[in-house]
């Protein structure tokens, strides 16, 4: 909830048509404990709103601590896990909830979002002129496959987060070994503590999400050994993580694997180099910024 307090500051704050777009469904999916949008999508990519969701989620665990919340059972967050304080809990499940999210809000609105306007409505005059684009004659970027498998189109990916672009543009990779490799030289900006994903700022500050499998942040890390910590700088091909194939499927959760960029628009195109079954490190996309 806390998450959803500060993506829908940023949605509300931003003049930017496309971080709306993003963020207020993010915040939405947030209210429902699906947090993988808001967290990757707007509040980690932007730095101080994660900042102030951590200080909101911290007052509501304080509050809840203080006041002696006790859930009946484990399950989704957010509306969804109001079903487990019908003991008479309800109402301090509430307001401990209310106060995440409002705390977070304020705290972004006010002091951890500072907006840089890069669309204006339509028909609105630039308030002032834009950067110059970079010259068509920078070098491109190129991506490898982070993992061997066959490769698929985003759209194909049975989650409306990845199918829709809302974290980013790319691809994704139904893997044929529980391997992630780094597909660029770059430094690992993030590894959430689930370690299903691999977060990686490459070249030309590209913003590389590697997502592995579908709602495998339920696992909470089981079947997934981490090879990386945030701040490390890694080379193309180096090993992120490994990941136990046959005991995520056992557990019924798909493999398929997103590998997007989550600041696409900051590139004039984006070609798919390589489709079908590939290996770990066949250039697999090319990002560039001339025409």
């Amino acid at each position: 909830m806390a998450q959803a307090g500060a993506v829908l500051a940023v949605a509300i704050k931003s003049r930017n048509a496309k971080m709306k777009q993003i963020a207020y469904p993010s915040a939405f999916s947030a209210t429902l404990g699906i947090t993988e949008p808001a967290v990757f999508g707007v509040t980690l990519r932007l730095g101080k709103p994660f900042i102030m969701s951590m200080i909101g989620g911290g007052v509501g665990g304080f509050l809840a601590s203080i006041l002696g919340l006790k859930a009946t059972g484990m399950a989704l967050t957010g509306i969804p896990g109001a079903l487990l304080y019908l003991n008479n809990q309800l109402p301090i499940y509430l307001l401990v909830n209310v106060v995440s999210m409002a705390v977070s809000f304020a705290l972004t609105y006010t002091v951890g979002y500072k907006d840089a306007p890069e669309e204006t409505p339509e028909g609105a005059p630039a308030p002032e002129p834009a950067a110059p684009a970079a010259p068509a004659g920078l070098p491109d970027i190129v991506l490898c496959a982070a993992l061997s498998g066959k490769v698929i189109p985003l759209e194909q990916v049975e989650d409306e987060v990845f199918s829709q672009g809302m974290l980013g543009q790319g691809l994704a990779i139904i893997p044929t070994a529980g391997r992630v490799s780094a597909p660029c030289d770059g430094v690992v900006s993030t590894v959430p503590s689930t370690l299903h994903a691999v977060g990686l700022t490459g070249p030309g500050d590209t913003e590389i999400l590697i997502h592995v499998g579908m709602d495998t942040v339920q696992l909470n890390g089981k079947f997934f050994d981490c090879k990386v910590a945030a701040g490390d700088t890694v080379k193309k091909g180096d090993v992120l993580l490994e990941f136990d194939m046959e005991g995520i499927k056992s557990a019924g959760y798909p493999l398929v694997t997103p590998m997007v960029v989550c600041n696409a628009e900051d590139y004039g195109r984006m070609d798919t180099l390589a489709d079908g079954n590939v290996q770990a490190g066949t250039a697999l996309l090319r990002l560039g910024r001339g025409e």
